[in-house]
């Protein structure tokens, strides 16, 4: 059974997908809206420095380490975000 495994009542587990599917469906419609508004490489550039967004979110939120060998690549990530976004 899948309360067995999640340890949820199923309805609760079908609320959140519900809830999820919402939130992830608006987050698309609005991405999509906005890039009338911006040039293909900086929607790109945008859309593909999202684990470097995600690495510094977990620095502050969950706490995690901060490593030189995941630092870098953030470094370096937004640094060409800022030059693509500059030109």
């Amino acid at each position: 059974r899948l309360e067995a495994v999640c340890q949820l009542p199923l309805h609760r587990i079908a609320l959140v997908c519900c809830g999820l599917s919402v939130v992830y469906t608006l987050g698309d419609y609005i991405w999509y809206v906005a890039l009338d508004l911006t040039s293909v490489a900086e929607a790109t550039a945008l859309f593909n420095s999202q684990s470097a967004f995600a690495y510094a979110f977990s620095v502050c939120l969950l706490g995690e380490r901060i490593r030189c060998v995941k630092l870098a690549p953030v470094g370096i990530s937004l640094l060409g975000l800022a030059i693509i976004g500059a030109y």
